[in-house]
């Protein structure tokens, strides 16, 4: 069962619209203007993960970010198969950013992992995730 614990959150503005209701747990990176968007690659700096939902659009508006590099448990979105134990970082899948993919063994050069899965996901599913972050 996925849960948060001991996080901590911000309020940062969006770079993009961030009110979908797929798009609460998101990975978020930090665009070129400041404000922060839907990671879409494994070599973007993860700056934190969507906290909630908003019912309008979020553009110029601050969200609930929480932060990776705080610790705690938090909870994302799986792009594919995640085994438990293993690394997760950005998903540079089309049409899945924001989720999180499991890393390879050791990351590549650039890459970024935002911690550790502490339980098995598949595709789709939500998942705590040890904030941990690592750079290849």
């Amino acid at each position: 069962m996925a849960l948060t614990e001991a996080t901590k959150a911000v309020n940062l503005p969006a770079g993009a619209d961030l009110s979908a209701k797929t798009d609460i747990f998101s990975i978020l990176t930090v665009n070129n203007v400041g404000r922060v968007i839907k990671a879409t690659d494994p070599d973007q700096l993860p700056v934190g993960i969507l906290a909630e939902s908003a019912p309008v659009s979020t553009v110029g508006y601050n969200v609930p970010v929480i932060l990776v590099n705080a610790g705690g448990i938090a909870v994302v979105r799986a792009d594919g198969t995640v085994a438990a134990g293993k690394m997760v970082g950005g998903s540079d899948t089309s049409m899945k950013a924001g989720r999180a993919k499991q890393s390879a063994a050791t990351l590549a050069s650039g890459d970024h992992a935002i911690g550790i899965a502490l339980e098995a996901a598949v595709d789709g599913q939500i998942f705590s995730v040890l904030l941990h972050p690592a750079k290849g």
